[in-house]
């Protein structure tokens, strides 16, 4: 497999409390078409290589030994989606891996861009895959905010867990959720696609400077 020169700040992605959820945050009416974000995205501590899905896709068919039916098979699945997405590849050690890599849809809430994104190991492989700790894993989606600050310059925001503490902590949150993790202090969101975007609605109306605060990055495209 080609080598990617792909370096990202993963103890931000890993350690920082991004919000989870089983479901997507998405609907396919909600997909934005024609977005271009193919490039290399730089910012001071992070670097960012975006590919179209189908060019990943192609690029990693050898790698897998995929048949030209087993490819046939999933560019034919959620057409409409995979055609308007994305995937983000980095790699803490500058080594390829399916397990750092993002599948990215851009949608529109509102007048609000945002992004999911799903490991994309989970689209490929959804009962697991390589070893037995992989089978064990769950693709959960996490939820960016995505600016365009100016030709060439992007910001990407994730919601983060912090952002909700309080509300929940006041039982002012009315969607399913769970706490997780050891200290119960991560979120994720058990509800469905419709009550995600009738959350997501109500509270960047209400706290939109709060949501996105700490974890704001600004991109520069190479």
């Amino acid at each position: 497999m080609k080598k990617w020169i792909v370096i990202i700040s993963v103890m931000f992605l890993l350690s920082a409390c991004i919000v989870k959820s089983l479901h997507p945050f998405y609907t396919p009416k909600d997909i934005v078409k024609g977005l271009k974000l193919e490039g290399l995205w730089e910012a001071k501590t992070e670097v960012w290589q975006v590919f179209s899905v189908s060019t990943f896709m192609d690029s990693i068919a050898k790698d897998l030994k995929m048949s030209p039916s087993d490819k046939k098979e999933i560019d034919a699945t959620e057409k409409l989606i995979y055609e308007n997405a994305f995937v983000f590849v980095y790699s803490e050690d500058k080594q390829d891996s399916l397990e750092k890599c993002l599948l990215a849809i851009p949608f529109c809430l509102g007048a609000d861009t945002l992004v999911d994104f799903k490991p994309f190991f989970s689209v490929l492989f959804p009962e697991g895959y390589g070893n037995i700790t992989n089978y064990h894993n769950v693709g959960v989606h996490s939820l960016a905010k995505l600016n365009r600050l100016s030709e060439g310059k992007i910001q990407l925001s994730w919601l983060a867990s912090s952002a909700l503490e309080d509300i929940i902590k006041e039982n002012r949150i009315k969607i399913k959720y769970e706490l997780i993790g050891h200290k119960k202090d991560n979120v994720l969101l058990t509800a469905s696609t419709s009550d995600l975007q009738k959350f997501i609605k109500k509270y960047l109306s209400l706290h939109q400077d709060t949501l996105w605060q700490g974890s704001e990055h600004i991109y520069v495209k190479q």
